[in-house]
């Protein structure tokens, strides 16, 4: 059979009239197609991949391949993953968390990346973890582990600087339907069952101080002419008090006097995304002897 408008050129030249029209379809059909995304494998190497390749494509501000990769970072279906995985009443608060995140994500993502890059933290460090032995009680990730109704395997990613000193949270990765999904490092942070701790400057928390009785200087201390300053690590809780603390420095003779002035003093609520947090913070208290 002959095609259409082309003369009888046997089957051969048909053959190659084919071949051409099909070589020309296709690089018509691939023109403004998006990237190729690589497949990830499920594991530290297989997330460690993907973010070299985040990083990159924000470093030479190829948008078109940060975009293919950042789209398959959304969690798919993700009401119902919440749901499954939390419970209905926790999955739906996470739900609403997790949507208010959606707007913007992807721009937020590569500033997040340009400025690990900037403060010289271009390398990854990847945690995997599929339960909550050996964490700390007070950690965001016990919270999620003791919250979760299904197993869950969590690949925490931070970023590091090239002599591996110091880590900084970047996100929290789960492998769903196929693919790596993001969760920035302080989602979680909203679990019910999670009170989180917030590290502020001394400088900043003095400014919401609402009762600061001073110290007592002892008697003893004065007599021998002691003086410097008592430096102490507090925990003030949800509700402004001092609720541990806990000795830096200081000449023993002053400590008990700054211990007992502080445990009286009183702060502003702190509140993180509308929900009262509690603040570890240092404080320093000073002794001057005044002629």
């Amino acid at each position: 059979m002959l095609l259409p408008g082309f003369p009888a050129w046997g089957n051969r030249g048909q053959l190659a009239v084919i071949v051409c029209l099909s070589l020309t379809f296709m690089v018509h059909a691939q023109e403004g197609k998006p990237p190729e995304v690589a497949a990830y494998p499920e594991s530290a190497d297989g997330l460690l991949q993907l973010l070299h390749d985040l990083r990159d494509a924000a470093r030479t501000n190829d948008r078109d391949k940060f975009s293919a990769i950042a789209r398959d970072l959304v969690i798919p279906q993700h009401a119902a993953w919440f749901a499954r995985n939390f419970g209905p009443e926790e999955g739906e608060s996470l739900v609403r968390e997790y949507e208010k995140l959606l707007p913007g994500f992807e721009e937020r993502l590569r500033k997040s990346l340009l400025e690990a890059l900037k403060e010289g933290r271009p390398e990854f460090k990847i945690e995997r973890r599929e339960d909550a032995q050996g964490l700390n009680e007070r950690t965001v990730t016990y919270a999620l582990f003791r919250a979760a109704r299904e197993p869950l395997v969590l690949y925490d990613a931070s970023t590091v600087k090239p002599d591996q000193q110091g880590a900084w949270v970047f996100a929290d990765f789960f492998y769903v339907e196929g693919g790596f999904r993001f969760l920035p490092g302080t989602f979680f942070y909203s679990l019910t069952n999670f009170t989180p701790r917030l590290y502020v400057g001394g400088n900043v928390q003095q400014a919401r101080l609402t009762y600061q009785p001073a110290p007592h200087y002892p008697a003893g201390a004065k007599e021998q002419g002691i003086t410097g300053t008592v430096r102490l690590e507090v925990v003030i809780g949800t509700d402004g008090t001092v609720r541990e603390l806990k000795v830096i420095a200081g000449a023993p003779a002053l400590v008990g006097a700054a211990v007992e002035a502080v445990r009286q003093w009183r702060y502003k609520t702190t509140l993180l995304n509308g929900r009262p947090v509690e603040v570890v913070s240092t404080i320093d208290v000073m002794f001057r002897l005044h002629n």
